[in-house]
């Protein structure tokens, strides 16, 4: 699927646009020809489905099934990573279509659902019990709350298994032999969804 979803998906500068040369009159030659939406998601996904969020500022929301150790980190291709801060404003974030699209951004707490005591954080004292949330944007039919805890401008939380869950979810974030944020590799889901994923630096 290629869907442009927002407004900032044409303009000028970003990925989405080659960069401005220097003209050999010392002058600025005008800006390569921008991507599609279409070659901006087989640059950025490794499924090769997404949906576009800004062109330009190569923000992709991109479609994986995540079934092994490691797969949440290489659902991005090089050049591209799980997004480490909210690339949508409130609304947009939550109404994206197809699933819930996770973020690099996780938190816990020991009880659902999230409250003001939520650490966007695995690790901590209670790391081995605590119920684990990925942040992130778009809906599913399990356990998505509105966090009022923002964890890098995310305040959608996906309740995650951690081997066990105080209510329902098709995704797992299984603890590991030393507890914390390491674990995020081992992220597993059933194909509802993906990977928010950002151009490196962003």
């Amino acid at each position: 699927m290629a869907l442009c979803l927002v407004a900032a998906c044409s303009g000028s500068g970003g990925p989405g646009r080659n960069p401005p040369s220097v003209a050999t009159d010392g002058g600025v030659n005008p800006p390569g020809p921008t991507l599609t939406n279409e070659q901006l998601i087989s640059e950025a996904c490794k499924s090769g489905a997404g949906i576009v969020l800004s062109l330009t500022a190569g923000e992709v929301a991109c479609q994986a099934t995540l079934t092994k150790t490691g797969d949440i980190l290489s659902a991005c291709k090089p050049g591209f990573g799980p997004c480490t801060s909210n690339p949508l404003p409130p609304q947009a974030c939550a109404a994206l279509p197809g699933g819930f699209y996770v973020g690099a951004a996780r938190a816990s707490q020991l009880h659902i659902p999230p409250t003001t005591a939520l650490s966007c954080t695995w690790g901590g004292p209670q790391a081995d019990v605590n119920q684990r949330f990925l942040m992130g944007c778009g809906t599913t039919a399990k356990t998505v709350y509105e966090s009022p805890v923002a964890c890098n401008g995310f305040t959608r939380a996906l309740l995650c298994r951690n081997g066990s869950a105080e209510g329902p979810t098709t995704w797992d974030c299984f603890i590991g032999s030393v507890p914390g944020d390491v674990d995020f590799a081992d992220v597993k889901n059933t194909g509802e969804g993906g990977v928010l994923c950002c151009s490196e630096g962003r």
